[in-house]
């Protein structure tokens, strides 16, 4: 038998292994591909094509068989799941991304705690790309006369330390996040949430366990220390009170860590969640994803508030919880994904708002910053 045939014959075994998947899951059964994507953030391994086989290396050709079968192993989702449940008890996660901590706590990947845990770790370089690039966008603002204000989120692991692994332990918990916000406290106004929100817990907590973020109530509580640092003309009157909005206990089962761990759906705890007393003030809402790069998306959402003051909030991905209470208490706000600092720049001229809120996590700081950019408009 010649290469060519011995290649077509153990091609052909590998192509019926391949396919199986696929077969059935044409029938409903096992997870797809997407699925799998969507849990584990990741391209899956594509099946090499005929020719790159036939005419190639076989050694390379089987490797690329090999990776193919295994992201598209027949009920893969399925086992992946089955284990997380059997380990995720005694504090074994499916994940890397993943830390399992105590009481069923969830926190970010393994690499990120050793990385904190490191007592010679120099935060310097990181901390001054987010300066950097926070000062080109202050000098942008101060030439409209728009303040700008730094809200810093702590870390969910800085906030409830007591419920990491004890390996993932250190004895001064908050000294990363404290070096960052006295850092940057040199040349912006921040405002630190560690002390609000840590406080609040003892009425609800303020971060989810399965998730990465914090929940309704930590955001409301953030909402809170923002608008008492706003400049006179913008805050909302009368000022939000607790008294306009009830704290519900609902279940959740859609955190990030447990879709991680394959546990979206099965993984429930008990949050508080916001719910105004009063009849909602949004007018009209608008997404948009007209970016000339892909830096993020923005809302726009126009109100019947009595605040004619625009305020404008540039974030990560905990500014959405922060979404919904600027939209009942300012006329206009706009709320952008900026991704490592950049953001669509013509939204300024657009809006031309009173007072712009930055807002970035802890872990964020260390994402590699960059600087925003001028408005650029096409010409006819």
């Amino acid at each position: 038998m010649n290469v060519r045939l011995q290649n077509i014959l153990i091609l052909a075994i590998a192509a019926a292994l391949i396919t199986l998947p696929h077969w059935t899951r044409a029938f409903g059964l096992g997870a797809g591909s997407s699925k799998i994507e969507s849990v584990e953030g990741r391209r899956l391994a594509p099946v090499p094509s005929l020719n790159s086989i036939l005419d190639g290396d076989l050694a390379d050709g089987l490797r690329d068989v090999d990776a193919a079968l295994e992201d598209n192993l027949w009920h893969r989702a399925d086992v992946i799941a089955a284990m997380s449940r059997i380990g995720a008890p005694i504090g074994q996660s499916v994940s890397e991304k993943v830390v399992i901590g105590k009481e069923g706590w969830l926190f970010n990947d393994r690499k990120i705690l050793l990385n904190a845990l490191d007592p010679n770790r120099d935060n310097t370089r990181r901390i001054e790309a987010v300066r950097r690039s926070l000062l080109s966008l202050q000098n942008q603002l101060e030439e409209r006369d728009i303040p700008l204000l730094l809200v810093l989120v702590p870390s969910k692991r800085t906030v409830f330390s007591k419920y990491l692994p004890e390996w993932a332990r250190l004895e001064n918990q908050t000294r990363s996040y404290k070096e960052i916000a006295k850092s940057l406290s040199n040349d912006f106004d921040v405002i630190d949430l560690y002390e609000p929100l840590s406080e609040a817990n003892s009425i609800h907590p303020t971060y989810y366990k399965t998730d990465s973020h914090w929940n309704e109530w930590g955001a409301f509580v953030a909402f809170q220390e923002i608008i008492a640092r706003l400049p006179s003309g913008s805050t909302p009157r009368p000022t939000p009170q607790m008294r306009d909005f009830d704290i519900l206990i609902d279940p959740y089962n859609q955190g990030d860590f447990a879709r991680m761990l394959y546990q979206a759906g099965a993984l429930t705890e008990l949050v508080p969640t916001v719910k105004p007393r009063f009849a909602t003030r949004i007018l009209s809402e608008e997404q948009r994803q007209d970016y000339p790069a892909s830096w993020g998306w923005s809302r726009i959402v126009r109100s019947q508030s009595g605040n004619p003051a625009r305020v404008m909030v540039l974030g990560d991905s905990f500014s959405l919880w922060l979404e919904p209470y600027f939209g009942e208490f300012f006329d206009l706000s706009v709320r952008t994904m900026h991704q490592r600092g950049r953001f669509d720049p013509c939204l300024l001229e657009e809006i031309k708002p009173d007072v712009v809120i930055f807002e970035i996590s802890e872990q964020r700081v260390s994402a590699g910053f960059q600087e925003p950019s001028a408005c650029i408009t096409s010409t006819q």
